[in-house]
């Protein structure tokens, strides 16, 4: 949940208490598409991205010898890199797909957030291409 910054002063001594959380309560609430910030969507779009293409490898990997050397050498990878899967801050997710994180634990600027997004997609795009070129 986001606290907007807009919150009307009331003198709570004089009884007005009530109102004041009231107030508080009306303005906090969760974020709005159009005031998401821009690099936020991206990340989210990126990481939308980046599970999908990992629910095609997966897909490849279900089809393939559990005893095959390239299908252990992937599932390792993508076990991995489902580790380390971080969800977008202030976006609503979809929990069909594998392990993840909700948060890194850190405090990450848009930029930062959006940074790890395209690093983890650049990871499942090179074990998509792996996949590719060894099945």
């Amino acid at each position: 949940m986001e606290i907007h910054s807009r919150l009307i002063a009331i003198d709570i001594t004089t009884g007005h208490g009530l109102l004041l959380v009231l107030i508080i309560v009306v303005f906090a609430s969760c974020s709005k598409d159009g005031e998401k910030d821009p690099l936020l969507v991206e990340a989210f779009e990126v990481h939308e991205r980046s599970l999908s293409m990992a629910k095609d490898v997966r897909e490849v990997l279900d089809e393939m010898p559990e005893s095959d050397s390239v299908t252990i050498r992937i599932e390792k990878k993508l076990k991995a890199w489902e580790g380390m899967v971080v969800e977008v801050p202030g976006f609503e997710h979809n929990h069909d797909h594998g392990h993840h994180h909700h948060g890194t634990g850190f405090d990450l600027t848009p930029q930062q957030i959006l940074d790890i997004q395209i690093e983890l997609q650049d990871s499942i795009a090179a074990i998509k291409e792996y996949l590719i070129q060894h099945k």
